[in-house]
C-alpha cells in the first residue's frame, strides 16, 4: 500500500516521509535525530511517517532496540518508494502543506526550519509543478 501524503488528514500538515531499512546502519543511526526533531516540532502541524519495505518480523527486533517516534508505515510493494523518488537510503521527503515535495535529504540533516519552510508553501509557491526544490 502506498502512502498518500495528500489524504484529507494530511492536507493541512507537513508530512515527513523517512524512508529507512533496518539492515542499513546509517538508517538506524539517524533514528535518534528524527526522534529529537519530532519532540522539537510537536507544536507544529507535522506528521512523521517512517516508511520501510521490510516485513514486520524483520523490523520488530531492531525497533525494539532503537524505538522510533514516527508512525511506522510498511510499503510492501515498493510503490511509496517509487512515488517519492527514493533512489538511496536513508532518504527523507518533506511534503509541504501544498502537497508538493518541499525538500528531500538525509534524515540527520533535516531541521525545524525545513518544516517551518514547508508549512509556508502554497500552490503558488516557489516550487514549480513537478520539480522539487533541493537544498
Amino acid at each position: 500500500m502506498a502512502v498518500d501524503a495528500l489524504s484529507p488528514p494530511a492536507r493541512s500538515k507537513v508530512v515527513v516521509l523517512d524512508f529507512f531499512a533496518t539492515w542499513y546502519l546509517p538508517c538506524v543511526a539517524s533514528i535518534p535525530h528524527v526522534n529529537a526533531l519530532i519532540g522539537e516540532t510537536k507544536d507544529l502541524p507535522v506528521v512523521f511517517l517512517a516508511v520501510a519495505s521490510e516485513a514486520r518480523g524483520v523490523l520488530a527486533p531492531v525497533l525494539d532496540k532503537h524505538p522510533m517516534r514516527a508512525t511506522l508505515v510498511l510499503d510492501r510493494d515498493g510503490e511509496t518508494y517509487k512515488n517519492y523518488w527514493v533512489s538511496r537510503l536513508p532518504f527523507v521527503d518533506i511534503i509541504g502543506t501544498d502537497g508538493r515535495i518541499a525538500a528531500f535529504q538525509h534524515p540527520e540533516r533535516i531541521a525545524r526550519a525545513d518544516i517551518e519552510k514547508a508549512m509556508r508553501l502554497r500552490a503558488t509557491s516557489e516550487i514549480r509543478p513537478g520539480r522539487p526544490s533541493v537544498r
